[in-house]
């Protein structure tokens, strides 16, 4: 009687998808599924979107309620803010 050698495939489970960006896809641990889903983001996505949103806010906030001697500064303060994040939410994924 011959011993079969062990099996070299990967466990059941859910994997990047090969042909889909963004996806992923159930492998069963023989083959692949039809069950494909969304990848959910990675926490740095979700940094992002608190940086884009709370830093300009704040730089905003803060180049508006300088007193009257630093109001050239409040003005570029606030200019630098709305530029910043622009150029953020620019470059987040979708």
């Amino acid at each position: 009687m011959s011993e079969q050698p062990p099996s070299t495939l990967p466990s059941a489970g859910w994997y990047p998808h090969p042909e889909g960006a963004g996806t992923r896809r159930y492998w069963d641990g023989q083959r692949w599924t039809d069950g494909v889903v969304k990848s959910a983001p990675s926490a740095w996505v979700a940094v992002g979107w608190v940086c884009a949103f709370v830093f300009p806010l704040a730089g905003f906030a803060i180049g508006f309620f300088l007193p009257r001697r630093y109001s050239q500064q409040g003005v570029y303060i606030m200019v630098v803010s709305v530029v910043v994040g622009a150029i953020i939410l620019g470059n987040l994924p979708d």
